[in-house]
């Protein structure tokens, strides 16, 4: 007797740090927080540097098993993205390395 699989499609929504898709600003952010060049972090994640730079230019988003290699990354950096931010990710108060009040 023969066994089949029938594919079916879930819908996964694969969150950044700040509970949305990673964005442009957020996978530079990290890779500053790291203190990566775009090589080194493509070599991390092994991938193509021009991979990273369309990421960071906004021409494409990482998905698949780049969200999940970018969400461990920056779990084990303790990175946080500050979303009030109109220009560069912060770490959020509260992390290492992050602003102080006052």
């Amino acid at each position: 007797m023969r066994s089949y699989l029938v594919p079916c499609k879930l819908h996964v929504v694969r969150k950044g740090p700040d509970g949305g898709p990673w964005d442009a600003p957020q996978v530079r952010g990290l890779r500053r927080h790291l203190g990566f060049t775009q090589q080194r972090l493509a070599r991390e994640l092994g991938m193509r540097q021009q991979t990273v730079s369309e990421w960071e230019q906004g021409l494409y988003r990482p998905r698949g098993g780049s969200v999940t290699l970018l969400n461990l990354l920056a779990e084990r950096a303790s990175f946080g993205y500050d979303a009030s931010s109109d220009d560069l990710p912060q770490p959020l108060l509260g992390q290492e390395g992050g602003r102080a009040e006052g």
